[in-house]
C-alpha cells in the first residue's frame, strides 16, 4: 500500500476579485499575480480548488450537500 505524502511547508495568500481584476497577494505583502478577469475566471478558480478538495476528501462550503 502506497502512503500519501503530505505537502510540506507553510503558505498563505490573498485572492481577490476587484473592479474586474483578479489579484493574488502574498500574506506578508507583494503581488504574486494579477490579470484582467475574463467572464468565468473566478468560477474556474473555484472549480480547480474544489477538484483538489474532492480528490483529498476535504471540506468546501461550495461543495456542502453535494454527493
Amino acid at each position: 500500500m502506497t502512503k500519501k505524502i503530505k505537502e510540506q511547508g507553510a503558505c498563505e495568500m490573498i485572492l481577490k476579485l476587484e473592479n474586474g481584476t483578479i489579484s493574488v497577494e502574498h500574506c506578508e505583502g507583494g503581488n504574486l499575480a494579477n490579470w484582467k478577469a475574463e467572464k468565468g475566471d473566478w468560477n474556474k478558480i473555484w472549480i480547480t480548488l474544489n477538484k483538489l478538495v474532492k480528490k483529498n476528501n476535504g471540506f468546501s462550503l461550495s461543495l456542502k450537500g453535494e454527493k
